[in-house]
């Protein structure tokens, strides 16, 4: 069905939750009466469930354990997704004025399904009074909200999310994100300048819903949702005029640091008479680049870039500036040995 469909969004939570067993069932598989039953249900056999609640209801008198009994058959239904049959044991659960804390929300997935919209919405806003699963009934009463084309009052409830505890709103919280750019759209979209609103209003909204979860398979639908809108009204240049594709983002940067150390040190280049110093020497060496490309007219490009060296940062140990001052100490008495260097002495 389209709307339990679109509802897969939420798969997270309901698989999750169709997993867990209230505890009205667990209490009851203490009972003898329902040990059977309480098997059955625990090895996934919902329809032999059904057929042995069925049995144990014949013999039964109590109108709260006949409540239990239909509250249970509805939930196996639920499981086996036959909407219908569950739709009617929770009706006649609430007959009996039995009303455990996930009823309502039980009853209002099947309703759902079922495509009962104001119905399910009641159901919904039960089960958020009885804080009972509240991000993903106040989202299932804004999606139905919205389907019925009551928009403010769907904005209203996916708003009502963001003042609901992390750990009960993380369920929900990007589905509900989107939906609200998706209202906002929209309503932009009725206005001839809806390209100005769609960048300022819209885009932002859907780039906060995928910040929630950029990996995620909603994440996905999201950000094919504002590629398409940047396509849609050119706020993104994605080809040129002779269909050649824009880069995108259209800047670059690029950052490099290298550390090594340097066996082979000189400790004056320019000088050939000097031997390499022997000594390993650490150093460090760092880039920097940047382009932008500019596109005139969507005809050509224009990729100005500037880059940046810093020089190589020898550090040459304490023992190999020794060296070098002893060499040029032997170098200086050798020249004042020579008769150049005799005529240099002061008389």
């Amino acid at each position: 069905m389209k709307f339990l469909a679109w509802m897969l969004i939420l798969g997270v939570s309901l698989s999750v939750y169709a997993q867990e067993v209230s505890q009205e069932i667990t209490d009851a598989t203490k009972t003898s009466t329902y040990q059977t039953a309480a098997k059955l249900f625990g090895e996934g056999k919902y329809q032999a469930t059904t057929e042995e609640l069925s049995n144990l209801e014949k013999n039964e008198s109590s109108k709260s354990k006949l409540g239990f009994i239909h509250y249970w058959k509805g939930i196996c239904f639920n499981r086996l997704q036959d909407f219908g049959e569950s739709i009617n044991s929770f009706k006649a659960a609430l007959s009996y004025s039995y009303a455990p804390q996930d009823l309502h929300y039980e009853y209002g997935q099947a309703l759902f399904a079922a495509e009962k919209l104001p119905e399910a919405r009641l159901q919904f806003r039960e089960s958020v009074k009885r804080k009972f699963k509240r991000g993903v009934s106040l989202y299932y009463i804004g999606y139905i909200s919205k389907e019925m084309g009551e928009r403010k009052k769907a904005f209203t409830f996916f708003k009502a999310i963001d003042k609901l505890p992390p750990e009960e709103a993380i369920e929900v919280k990007q589905a509900s994100e989107m939906q609200i750019g998706d209202i906002y759209l929209e309503q932009v979209e009725k206005h001839p300048d809806a390209f100005k609103s769609v960048e300022t209003i819209v885009i932002p909204q859907y780039e906060k819903a995928l910040a929630i979860s950029p990996e995620s398979a909603l994440g996905t639908t999201v950000r094919e949702k504002i590629t398409t809108l940047q396509r849609k009204y050119d706020l993104i240049l994605f080809t040129l005029r002779n269909g050649r594709p824009a880069l995108i983002p259209p800047y670059f940067i690029r950052a490099a640091q290298e550390f090594g150390q340097d066996t082979n040190v000189t400790f004056a280049p320019a000088d050939t008479t000097i031997s390499s110093s022997k000594q390993a020497s650490m150093y460090s060496k760092t880039d920097l680049m940047g382009r932008y490309t500019f596109y005139h007219r969507d005809y050509f490009s224009i990729a100005p870039s500037s880059a940046s060296v810093k020089p190589t940062i020898l550090t040459v140990c304490p023992k190999s500036i020794a060296t070098i001052i002893c060499s040029s100490l032997r170098r200086s008495e050798q020249l004042m040995s020579t008769p150049f260097g005799r005529n240099l002495r002061p008389s």
